[in-house]
């Protein structure tokens, strides 16, 4: 009873349920993955796990595959997780997008620059998802070279359920 303060859970954070927005978000298929522009392809020569990454190739403009999660509970927050290298000489690196749009022109999530590492690196981050939050965008920027992408996850955080303590005693 100590624990229980009596104020009510804040919106943004009822009704998480946990369940996985993205699919195929292990990268051992293509399905619902579309490519918009260059080269995308599993890669098997570069998984972080399991036997495919989802590989990026530049071809004249930014390399972008797009999956439409459905729309996301507007207001409310969500974690991404993903693990992603580029290729050496991969100098414009990848990005990540989360948008009403696959041209990420209102982006709730953007991470653009400043993925370069040559080596697999996890990334951890939470965002509020927008009115019409529904596209997981990712991107490869220098000609040529490959940026690559495992195991995605987007889900709801906060209060499964919430209760009022109005029960509980000493």
């Amino acid at each position: 009873k100590e624990l229980y303060s009596g104020a009510s859970v804040p919106h943004k954070y009822k009704g998480a349920n946990q369940t996985e927005k993205v699919s195929n978000g292990d990268m051992e298929s293509l399905t619902d993955w579309d490519a918009h522009t260059g080269t995308r392809a599993l890669d098997s020569a570069e998984p972080y796990t399991g036997v495919n990454a989802l590989s990026l190739t530049h071809s004249g403009s930014w390399a972008r595959a797009t999956q439409d999660m459905g729309v996301l509970s507007p207001g409310k927050i969500y974690k991404i997780h993903y693990w992603y290298k580029v290729e050496s000489g991969n100098v414009l690196g990848a990005g990540v997008s989360v948008a009403s749009n696959t041209s990420r022109s209102d982006a709730v999530y953007d991470v653009t620059s400043g993925l370069t590492s040559t080596s697999y690196v996890e990334v951890t981050a939470e965002f509020t998802a927008g009115v019409a939050s529904r596209y997981l965008v990712l991107q490869s920027g220098t000609a040529t070279k490959k940026a690559y992408f495992d195991d995605f996850s987007i889900v709801q955080i906060g209060a499964v359920a919430e209760y009022d303590g109005s029960g509980v005693t000493n």
